[in-house]
């Protein structure tokens, strides 16, 4: 029984080491927000992707993407179209990210909008929402289109609800601020450690007590 209980503990304690010790993966979070063209006042949104590497400079220098763009996430969005109705995160059906090249490589100045970095990955954002005196959900797009590391592709986001004036917005999405996070240590592992730790510390204590 002895050795049963050392080898338990020996398998608990290697395979929660290990968990500990498994870096979490590096993140960079980049905060785009709306800026409407047409019609030039109205529309507002964030939309905010994290990457799966570190970026350490806002031109994005997206080189060491490559192939792990695919794990991109959308962590957070929000719009308000030029009619005032709102879609979210929550709302979405379709994320389709077509592109590995983020942003702008430099700040650049688009027809209708100030200097900036810029997203330039293609995307469809699409979903359905039942709006406010609807009786039925109506469905929405959210789309840029692919640009290059000079040049910025349109972006266009149109909802149509059964009720009220639809609307057509022209913009772009803007770049405003981004932040890198390290790899950390999971912390679940230690509570796994300190669970494993606890129950052969109760199958001790059972086996003393059968003895007496």
């Amino acid at each position: 029984m002895k050795s049963s209980v050392i080898k338990a503990f020996v398998a608990v304690f290697v395979v929660s080491a290990a968990v500990v010790a498994t870096p979490g993966q590096a993140a960079t979070i980049a905060v785009f927000q709306w800026v409407p063209t047409t019609p030039a006042a109205g529309p507002a949104g964030s939309l905010t992707l994290s990457l799966p590497d570190t970026i350490t400079t806002q031109t994005f220098n997206t080189g060491n993407l490559g192939a792990s763009t695919a794990q991109a996430a959308i962590t957070a969005f929000s719009y308000t179209f030029s009619n005032t109705l709102t879609v979210g995160l929550a709302d979405l059906t379709t994320r389709t990210i077509s592109s590995n090249t983020w942003a702008t490589s430099n700040p650049v100045t688009p027809s209708g909008a100030s200097l900036g970095i810029y997203l330039i990955s293609g995307f469809q954002l699409a979903g359905s929402k039942v709006f406010p005196g609807d009786f039925r959900a109506a469905n929405f797009n959210i789309a840029n289109a692919a640009g290059l590391p000079n040049l910025i592709g349109p972006a266009n986001n149109g909802v149509t609800p059964f009720v009220g004036a639809a609307a057509n917005d022209a913009g772009y999405w803007r770049l405003g601020s981004f932040t890198t996070a390290a790899p950390v240590p999971l912390p679940a592992a230690a509570w796994l450690l300190i669970s494993g730790l606890g129950g052969l510390a109760g199958l001790t204590r059972r086996r003393g007590a059968a003895k007496a």
